[in-house]
This record gives structure tokens, sequence and C-alpha cells, in this order.
């Protein structure tokens, strides 16, 4: 689920009847951030919320889920 278009920064979404896990993904918007080298600089940022139902998917994996989302998110082709 993205509302970032709609201008929503934050948000928990619902996960729909036979689903197992949903993303929700928040308005890109530039904060600042400490960088490599110490200083602060502005970066383009974004919330990413992911929702498991906990009858299928252990919190672990839920966590390796994320995690290969951020990885690919932080280095875009």
């Amino acid at each position: 689920t993205n509302l970032g278009p709609q201008g929503i920064d934050d948000f928990t979404g619902i996960i729909p009847p036979g689903q197992k896990m949903l993303v929700t993904i928040g308005a890109i918007r530039k904060k600042p951030v400490v960088l490599t080298d110490g200083s602060v600089g502005a970066q383009p940022s974004c919330t990413v919320r992911v929702i498991a139902d906990h009858r299928h998917l252990d919190g672990a994996d839920v966590a390796v889920i994320l995690g290969k989302f951020i990885s690919e998110m932080g280095e875009p082709a």
C-alpha cells in the first residue's frame, strides 16, 4: 500500500483477508541525516512498515524480508 502520493508520511495498514503480509510506504521527503563523513545533509527518506500475520510468518522472517527491501532501496539501480 503506497499512500505517499497522497502526502501521507506514515500509516499502518490492515492485512486483507487471505494475505499474510502487507508493506506500507509513506511519502518521500528530504530529512536531515548524518552522512558518512560526519556532516549533516538532507536526504530523501520515507517510512516503510511491514505488517505480518504471525500465524504464518515469524518476526525474524519478516525482519529478513524488510532488510532485503531496505538494501535494494538504499542502492536503487
